[in-house]
């Protein structure tokens, strides 16, 4: 049998199943010796070098290295050599592969290395980080530890996460590969149905608040979660706000659907855009 690189690994079977409760004990075999679950985490770490993964992935990530992580708590730590980086550039988080990075963190010149630690409250199945040409080529190594994974009986299941975007202290999760996150919000399209996830941080006491705009003429929303739902009708270019219901375990997930849309083409013949969008959604300010 050929020699398996198990560096090479985008994602880790103790990782996806990892549940203190239901699997509390670990075994270690160098030396063979007994722990408990959650002190086996700190050697599940999932990382990239130059030359690790040769095949390319839909969206650039730094040394192709896409990784698959459950919700949870994660370092990731960059190491450029001795002399690091010739000037300061920027180290991009990319969680699903539509729209642009979720977090960016700043590169000193000559730093040897950089810390960062970030959070996932659902499973992601495309993980990945981006930076410029420069920093890739002065990347030496990128890996990622766990600092805390929730439970595989306790997480939310949601359908596969597309994109991210954080948005003051909320985090929305996209689960439709046609809208893509802007920098204040993100546009629904009309007549079709677009899940999305909603997560708060962790210990708000107040439920999140979406703002909801229709883009041209009336328009008529109606948001659904699991025993929750709602039918806004939204007047030409006047905003609405709706609060979300308590989220559970920080997070809501909702399914969006419009009446009636419009293509921006048509108002202007300069756009091209040709979508069917039917609300702009952007959270409420705090």
């Amino acid at each position: 049998m050929p020699r398996v690189n198990l560096e090479a690994r985008s994602r880790l079977a103790a990782l996806d199943a990892f549940d203190t409760r239901a699997l509390p004990a670990a075994v270690i075999f160098d030396p063979l010796r007994k722990t408990s679950a959650a002190e086996i985490l700190p050697a599940l770490t999932l990382g990239v070098r130059p030359g690790l993964r040769p095949d390319p992935q839909p969206v650039r990530v730094l040394h192709n290295g896409r990784f698959s992580l459950p919700a949870g708590d994660y370092r990731v730590d960059a190491a450029f050599g001795p002399n690091g980086l010739p000037t300061t550039d920027t180290l991009s988080l990319q969680v699903g592969r539509v729209g642009p990075p979720l977090l960016s963190w700043t590169v000193p010149a000559a730093a040897p290395a950089l810390t960062e630690t970030f959070h996932l409250p659902l499973d992601a199945g495309f993980i990945g980080f981006r930076g410029s040409r420069d920093l890739e080529q002065g990347l030496q190594s990128l890996t990622i530890t766990p600092l805390a994974v929730t439970n595989q009986g306790e997480r939310v299941h949601t359908p596969t996460v597309l994109g991210a975007a954080q948005y003051g202290q909320v985090l929305v999760l996209l689960h439709d590969d046609k809208v893509n996150p802007e920098p204040t919000g993100f546009w629904v399209l009309g007549q079709r149905p677009t899940v999305l996830s909603v997560s708060s941080p962790a210990g708000a006491s107040t439920p999140a608040v979406l703002r909801l705009r229709s883009g041209v003429g009336d328009n008529q929303v109606t948001l659904r979660t699991r025993g929750w739902q709602r039918t806004v009708t939204l007047a030409a270019d006047t905003p609405q706000d709706v609060e979300l219901p308590a989220a559970h375990h920080g997070v809501v997930e909702l399914t969006l659907l419009t009446s009636s849309g419009f293509m921006p083409t048509d108002r202007d013949p300069a756009v091209r855009d040709r979508r069917f969008l039917g609300v702009w959604v952007e959270p409420a300010p705090q």
